[in-house]
């Protein structure tokens, strides 16, 4: 079975134990003021020594990496734009390009999440290579605004919801796509004259999509304004209104893009679908 890790980190994907406290998160009003004057200096720095994440090359074989995840969420409650782009440390906002304050966030795993604040209550998330890290990103940014002397937003965030993960595997050998589009086992959108690569989804049991919020349901008890049942439950809902399809993008190099994904374990049962193909279409030694 295929190893899975984060981009640019050689631990596993849950390399470290989930926070704790309040949202999911636990600091010392010594770390919150330093973050609060970090802000100010600009980028806002969640902490880049991480022991847990080491340096390591990316495209290793066997190993299915993360590369992006794109989650929403809601703050149930109507936010300034303005102000809110003034209590934000390293945000932008320019309404006659888009209507939302955008603020880049260093995570801990050296990756930078970009967090897009809507006047609606609405934050969208992107940039981050794991869910708990985006998740914890985002709750961070909905405490600063409820936190904060300019904003004091009576902010409740609920309904996160994973919409799309980004990730990369490198199998073992070239792929013959030719026989890989000839297997009746298999339907493999291959057009050669159009596109270099072959397309294969694989659709997604619902017992293996975990994009329920589960998590948030667990911390209903003791999180307070930040997560609810009903939140989570809605949530559910709309998992599972949409059929997940992963889309996987195969190259005769051996690489694969995955995409479409709302869970790693989704990616990872995709790619489980895909690999005894592919190791029929193996190329070795110039044959397949």
């Amino acid at each position: 079975m295929a190893t899975t890790r984060q981009h640019r980190g050689a631990a596993p994907f849950v390399h470290a134990p989930a926070p704790t406290g309040l949202g999911g998160w636990s600091a010392t009003e010594d770390e919150e003021n330093r973050e609060l004057i970090a802000e100010r200096e600009g980028l806002i720095d969640e902490g880049t020594s991480n022991p847990h994440v080491q340096e390591e090359e990316e495209g290793e074989v066997g190993v299915l990496f993360v590369h992006n995840v794109m989650a929403f969420c809601q703050l149930n409650c109507n936010i300034d734009l303005d102000v809110a782009c003034r209590a934000l440390g390293n945000s932008v906002y320019n309404p006659e390009e888009f209507h939302s304050v955008r603020v880049d966030v260093r995570c801990r795993t050296n990756c930078i999440a970009s967090i897009n604040i809507f006047s609606n209550g609405k934050m969208m998330g992107t940039g981050a290579n794991s869910v708990e890290e985006l998740r914890r990103t985002m709750k961070k940014i909905a405490r600063r605004l409820q936190r904060h002397p300019l904003t004091k937003y009576k902010v409740s965030m609920t309904r996160f919801r994973v919409s799309n993960i980004l990730g990369s595997y490198t199998f073992s050998s070239p792929i013959s796509l030719h026989a890989l589009a000839a297997l009746r086992e298999l339907h493999v959108d291959y057009e050669p004259e159009r596109f270099p690569g072959a397309r294969v989804k694989i659709t997604i049991p619902k017992a293996i999509d975990t994009n329920s919020d589960a998590n948030d349901t667990e911390k209903a008890a003791t999180g307070g304004a930040w997560a609810s049942q009903t939140g989570s439950s809605q949530t559910a809902q709309d998992s599972k209104g949409k059929e997940e399809v992963v889309t996987l993008q195969l190259f005769s190099t051996g690489n694969v893009t995955l995409t479409g994904g709302r869970s790693v374990e989704s990616m990872e049962y995709a790619l489980q679908c895909v690999l005894p193909f592919l190791q029929q279409c193996q190329v070795a030694n110039g044959t397949s």
